[in-house]
């Protein structure tokens, strides 16, 4: 995730000072990102966050407090680990991601005592956007009910 920060960063560093449009950009940015990010779903997510503001091609996000603060953004707050949280709570991973291996999900189960684990197949990280359909067919009965 860091790499894939790093050179929306740098691609952003490259656009700065272009007076093209923004589908052009997207382009150009698509074109870089392809050497790092190689599934081409994740690269049109990522893409959506380039912008055009006063003319300028740039990230929404401040990339460069994300990048620098990276280690520190993806733990859980140490605060919380001794509370619990026993309503209905819903995980939903990626089938190629290892973002939540099935073997920390007791641990999870901890903190969350009402907590399900639910797996988008063929999916990374992003499954809502690597398959949309599948990641709704889970989400939807959970928040419907």
């Amino acid at each position: 995730m860091k790499v894939y920060l790093q050179a929306l960063y740098d691609i952003g560093l490259n656009l700065k000072d272009t007076l093209i449009p923004l589908s052009e950009a997207r382009k150009l940015a698509d074109a870089s990102l392809k050497a790092v990010v190689h599934e081409p779903a994740v690269r049109a997510f990522l893409l959506t966050n380039l912008a055009e503001r006063d003319g300028t091609i740039v990230w929404k996000p401040n990339l460069e407090v994300l990048i620098r603060n990276f280690a520190e953004i993806g733990n859980f707050p140490k605060v919380l680990l001794s509370k619990t949280f026993d309503k209905p709570t819903l995980f939903i991973k990626g089938e190629k991601s290892q973002y939540i291996p099935d073997s920390v999900f007791p641990e999870i189960q901890k903190t969350f005592t009402n907590a399900q684990l639910s797996t988008v197949q063929n999916a990374g990280h992003w499954p809502h956007a690597e398959n949309t359909v599948r990641f709704m067919e889970i989400l939807l009965p959970f928040v419907r009910t």
